[in-house]
């Protein structure tokens, strides 16, 4: 069955079959972008309670969107999705993630992924490391992410924490100043008391001279004059 109301080109009717846009895409960055855009618009596709029947690569497509972006057109489909048919189709989008990845997509069998669990860790040194959590969980554990929300739950993670770094960071300095600020007050204080009591210790120590001398000072200007 086609699901040709899935289609959405953005007004751009150039489009080339998967198999075809992966021999142009180069970079794991261009096919980590491929990826994420294939897994949103299998989420999407759930999302109407459409599953995908077959991943054979000249039977998706690739359309290029006015803003640079990618559009997935899934041309075999059909309706009643359930939890099963979902993780299969999670399962087998990460199958076809790693092989194109490891460069071994026609040896892999998301079928019979016996092989391909077993030795996961020897396929994972070509998938972005940001991704083999990921692909691992699916592959190996079964899990029913998509990759999209892995990707934004992992960024959103990161941005939460280089926010709480800064905030440390900008606390630490501010709880340093503050510091300095009442150790310099307080030390301020203390010299300033420190002054009024010498001042104060000096006037008690001229006092008794002072009244000593007038004392001799009295008879000697009294003889001096009579």
């Amino acid at each position: 069955m086609t699901f040709s109301g899935y289609k959405n080109v953005s007004g751009n009717n150039s489009s080339l079959t998967l198999n075809e846009y992966l021999s142009v895409c180069s970079s794991d960055a261009e096919r980590k972008k491929l990826f994420l855009n294939m897994d949103s618009a299998l989420k999407k596709l759930h999302g109407s309670n459409y599953y995908v029947k077959d991943f054979n690569v000249n039977g998706i497509y690739v359309y290029g969107t006015d803003r640079g972006g990618l559009d997935i057109y899934y041309s075999i489909v059909d309706s009643g999705l359930d939890f099963s048919l979902k993780q299969k189709n999670i399962f087998y989008l990460s199958c076809l993630a790693v092989g194109v990845y490891s460069g071994c997509l026609p040896y892999i069998n998301p079928s019979n992924p016996d092989f391909l669990v077993s030795n996961f860790n020897e396929f994972a040194q070509f998938i972005p490391e940001d991704s083999i959590p990921y692909y691992k969980g699916v592959v190996c554990n079964n899990a029913s992410v998509y990759y999209s929300d892995f990707i934004a739950t992992k960024n959103e993670r990161e941005i939460n924490a280089l926010k709480e770094l800064g905030d440390s960071i900008s606390g630490s300095s501010k709880g340093k100043s503050g510091v300095a600020f009442t150790k310099s007050t307080a030390i301020g204080r203390m010299n300033a008391s420190d002054d009024k009591n010498q001042a104060a210790f000096i006037s008690i120590m001229l006092f008794p001279v002072i009244i000593m001398f007038i004392s001799f000072l009295i008879p000697f200007l009294i003889v001096l004059f009579s």
